[in-house]
C-alpha cells in the first residue's frame, strides 16, 4: 500500500520511507546509515589478495572459493574450500608472510570511502514508471511510422530525398525513445561506452550526412548511400546491448566469406 502511494523509487530515501510506512503496526526498525559508516578496505584488499600460493604452496583462484572459515584463535589464516562438499578439507591460506618482516594487520587504517556527500543525479526527472514506459512506446512506434510513411515516397517522383528524411526522423525517435527507460544521462554513458562508441558516432556521422545529401544536395543516390550505411551502423549499436550478439554476427559472416 505504502508504495502504492509512494511510487517514485529513485534514492535511498525513497526506499527508507516506504519500508518505514509498509505496516499500519508492529513497524520495521530502521537504522539509517551516515556518511561516516562507509569504511574503505582497500589497504586491507591489497594485503589479503595479493597471496597467490597457500600453506601447501598450491596456487589460489579467488573465483573458485566456495567455502571460507575464520577462527577467533586464529585470526591470521583463511580457511577454504573450492567445493561445498563437507567431508573435503579445508586449505589453509597464511595471511603472515613466510619470509621479511610480518605484517602487523591491526596497523592497517581502513579510510573513509567517501571523502565527500555523494551527488545523486536523478536523471530519470520524477516519471514514474508506467509513464516512462507509455512515453518510450509512443516514441517508438512514431518512429515506426515515420519510417513506413517514408516508404510510400519512394513511389513518388524525385521521393528518395523525401523517404531519406522520414527514415533517419524515425531512426532518431526511435533512438531517444529509451530515454523514458534509462534517463537521458544514463542513456547518453551507454552509447558512448568503449563497447559502442565507433557505433554511435557513426550513427550520428551517417544521420547528419543523410540530411545533407537529401535536403542540400538534393542527390538521392548520395542519401541512399548514407541510408544503407545509418542502417548498418544502427544494427551494430543495438546488437551491442545483446550478449555475444556482435561476435555471432562476425562468424556468420566469416563463414560466408569463407
Amino acid at each position: 500500500m505504502s508504495l502504492k502511494k509512494n511510487n517514485l523509487l529513485f534514492v535511498p530515501q525513497d526506499y527508507y520511507n516506504v519500508i518505514k510506512k509498509c505496516r499500519k503496526g508492529n513497524n520495521f526498525i530502521l537504522n539509517e546509515m551516515k556518511q561516516e559508516d562507509f569504511i574503505s578496505t582497500r589497504f586491507l584488499e591489497d594485503a589479503v589478495f595479493k597471496r597467490v600460493k597457500n600453506s601447501n604452496g598450491e596456487t589460489i583462484n579467488w573465483l573458485k572459493i566456495c567455502w571460507m572459515r575464520f577462527l577467533r584463535n586464529e585470526p591470521y589464516k583463511i580457511f577454504y574450500k573450492i567445493s561445498m562438499d563437507e567431508n573435503a578439507e579445508f586449505k589453509i591460506l597464511d595471511l603472515l608472510p613466510r619470509r621479511g618482516r610480518p605484517r602487523k594487520f591491526e596497523n592497517i587504517v581502513l579510510t573513509p570511502l567517501y571523502k565527500n556527500i555523494r551527488q545523486i543525479v536523478m536523471d530519470q526527472t520524477t516519471l514514474s514508471w508506467s509513464t516512462r514506459i507509455k512515453g518510450f512506446a509512443i516514441c517508438f512506434i512514431v518512429g515506426i511510422l515515420c519510417s513506413f510513411l517514408g516508404s510510400f515516397a519512394l513511389f513518388l517522383q524525385k521521393g528518395l530525398a523525401v523517404f531519406a528524411v522520414f527514415y533517419t526522423l524515425g531512426n532518431i525517435i526511435s533512438l531517444a525513445s529509451t530515454c523514458f527507460l534509462m534517463g537521458p544521462c544514463n542513456q547518453f554513458k551507454k552509447m558512448f561506452a568503449s563497447t559502442r562508441i565507433i557505433a554511435t558516432i557513426l550513427v550520428f556521422v551517417s544521420i547528419a550526412l543523410t540530411f545533407f545529401a537529401a535536403v542540400h544536395l538534393h542527390n538521392p543516390g548520395l542519401a541512399l548511400l548514407f541510408i544503407i550505411i545509418q542502417s548498418l551502423a544502427m544494427t551494430w549499436y543495438s546488437l551491442s546491448y545483446i550478449p555475444y550478439a556482435r561476435d555471432a554476427v562476425k562468424k556468420t559472416v566469416e563463414a560466408c566469406v569463407t
